[in-house]
């Protein structure tokens, strides 16, 4: 699990790196002060709350629980964990874009 978490932060922190060499601090700026890049944690904070409790919090209906539906629940987890990569990926680009504009 830990050879796991450390190699999906190492992924995930690749093109931060590549973008601070390639433009400086002011991609770091773009990076953070984009709000894609606050609105990819609340979806990966929501599955690490729903693998900490075991259960997914449904819009409607009873909650999904880890230990009655576990394919349901893992599928539910990594749906959110692909929105939050995704928004992340979009964040990234969209840094990328803004400073790779001719001035």
């Amino acid at each position: 699990m830990r050879r796991a978490s450390v190699s999906i932060v190492l992924f995930a922190l690749a093109p931060v790196a590549l973008g601070t060499w390639e433009f400086g601090r002011s991609f770091l700026v773009q990076f953070f002060c984009s709000p894609f890049l606050w609105m990819s944690l609340a979806p990966v904070g929501l599955s690490a709350f729903c693998v900490h409790k075991g259960y997914v919090p449904m819009r409607s209906g009873d909650k999904v629980y880890r230990d009655q539906q576990p394919g349901m629940f893992w599928l539910n987890v990594r749906f959110m964990l692909l929105a939050g990569a995704m928004v992340y990926a979009m964040n990234v680009a969209v840094a990328w874009v803004v400073l790779s504009r001719p001035r």
